[in-house]
């Protein structure tokens, strides 16, 4: 992607500034869903805070590798998510965690990137930011598990104004749920899809390639 410049800079990953307690449930599931495929590798796309990717090195002995474009954040990799293919040459990762990146390029990048994503990974984790209004009723008794019944209204009369971040969001003008499936059944087999529990605001995908 040519003229890609850096969005934030690293003190936007302040902890008490970015980690809130949804994005604590969006870590939960990438971590979750990373230890239940079992693998030897990951790539870790958009290093962000790593907390994730320390958590799975660290706590679950995993071999985790990082791939950003801002050089500030020390990746492992350099490059731009849509040049991944090129800067890898040809490496391969077991899963490759993708949260909250690709709504940071242009929607006319995505099926791209999701092409190129397949030469990389044998699973990808993809997370994407999902708007809409929400009205959620959760239940907890004693010893059983939280049960959550969600309502929500898409905001289709919406578009996106960029400023600097998001590009477009799933729930937000022509970008349907739909539409994005449609777009990633053309490289993967969905193996899982669902809203994060605790944070309806990303809606993540487990993919084989």
């Amino acid at each position: 992607m040519e003229n890609a410049q850096v969005q934030v800079n690293p003190t936007h990953y302040n902890f008490l500034d970015y980690v809130g307690i949804m994005r604590w449930c969006s870590y939960y599931h990438q971590i979750a869903e990373t230890v239940k495929l079992n693998p030897k590798t990951v790539l870790v796309v958009g290093i962000g805070d790593n907390i994730t990717g320390k958590i799975l090195s660290m706590q679950q002995g995993i071999e985790v590798y990082t791939y950003d474009f801002d050089q500030a954040l020390h990746p492992d990799f350099v490059g731009n998510v849509s040049d991944i293919d090129v800067v890898l040459q040809g490496k391969k990762f077991d899963v490759v965690l993708v949260c909250q990146i690709l709504e940071h390029l242009p929607y006319s990048h995505f099926e791209e990137v999701l092409k190129k994503l397949r030469t990389v990974g044998t699973y990808i984790i993809m997370s994407l930011p999902h708007t809409r209004v929400n009205l959620t009723l959760s239940v907890k008794l004693h010893h059983c598990n939280t049960q959550s019944l969600n309502f929500g209204l898409h905001q289709f009369w919406k578009k996106v104004k960029f400023r600097g971040q998001h590009y477009w969001e799933i729930g937000k003008g022509k970008h349907t749920k739909r539409m994005i499936r449609k777009s990633i059944e053309k490289y993967f087999s969905i193996e899982k899809s669902f809203l994060a529990f605790g944070n309806h605001d990303h809606i993540f995908y487990v993919l084989s390639s």
